[in-house]
């Protein structure tokens, strides 16, 4: 969170680089490398994963993205 208040407090532009190492980005591609990678992880998303369930993941994840306690999370994970 420190890292993220920075950049958006300060506006200042940064590196790739910058962002690989701080882990906003996973990857490092070049511009010709960009969409054909992308749709290799789509279509890894749709073949290995119901809509649903990416679904239901995102949400839980966001909604515990604030540190709950390890018991609320597995509550609101229970009730699905």
């Amino acid at each position: 969170m420190g890292v993220a208040a920075e950049w958006v407090y300060s506006g200042r532009v940064f590196s790739s680089e910058e962002a690989y190492d701080k882990r906003l980005v996973s990857e490092l591609l070049e511009p010709e490398e960009l969409i054909p990678r992308a749709r290799e992880i789509a279509a890894g998303i749709a073949n290995n994963s119901s809509a649903i369930s990416v679904a239901l993941c995102r949400q839980l994840m966001w909604k515990n993205a604030g540190g709950r306690p390890p018991m609320e999370a597995h509550i609101l994970e229970t009730k699905r």
